[in-house]
């Protein structure tokens, strides 16, 4: 046992180190996507799966996301067409903090109700209040509330409340997004059987 955990309760150590695979768990996990009013249509690019769902090679990765950037060019009022466009970026490394920020603000811009442009960029804002300007954590907040409504049956903005509640401590009531993440089908039956076995 390492010199920092020598003095902190059993107790204390083994929900750090659960809390740190939960997330972990949830960032990664696979799911269907969020529903909501940005729906796909028959003239659209492939989609980019989850690298949890389907990886794909990096120069298909690439490759969608010149699709993805040239339909967007072309309907630059289609959030679906900036999610997709910027998880091809992310998972082909070709985009930065500040770039999928903005896309994604304008994602939100363009559909205010889109709960996959709210959730992703909830999830944006998280990491650069979190551990940046605190006084923004409630207003990044309420994307992931606004995704909630606009997808009532979807995991992912539970998700994103349950990382506010646990980790920025904005007083929502995590047990209760994990269990709706869980009700709502967040984790793979494998993982839970081996949870609970």
């Amino acid at each position: 046992m390492s010199r920092h955990h020598r003095n902190l309760p059993l107790s204390t150590i083994a929900w750090s180190r659960a809390l740190c695979v939960t997330l972990a768990c949830l960032t990664w996990v696979a799911g269907n996507a969020v529903a909501g009013p940005c729906e796909r249509t028959a003239d659209m690019p492939p989609h980019v799966p989850r690298l949890i769902v389907k990886g794909l090679p990096l120069p298909e990765y690439k490759r969608r996301a010149e699709q993805w950037r040239s339909y967007s060019e072309t309907h630059p009022q289609s959030a679906l067409a900036l999610v997709e466009l910027e998880r091809a970026l992310r998972y082909s490394r070709q985009i930065k903090s500040a770039e999928q920020l903005a896309m994604m603000r304008q994602a939100v811009a363009a559909e205010p109700e889109c709960a996959l442009a709210l959730d992703r960029l909830a999830t944006l804002e998280f990491e650069n209040t979190i551990w940046g300007d605190r006084s923004q954590v409630p207003k990044a907040r309420a994307l992931a509330e606004r995704a909630l409504a606009a997808a009532p049956d979807a995991w992912e903005p539970h998700q994103t409340l349950w990382m506010f509640d646990v980790v920025a401590g904005t007083g929502g009531d995590a047990t209760t997004h994990m269990a709706a993440c869980l009700d709502k089908g967040a984790f793979a039956s494998p993982l839970l059987d081996y949870a609970y076995n």
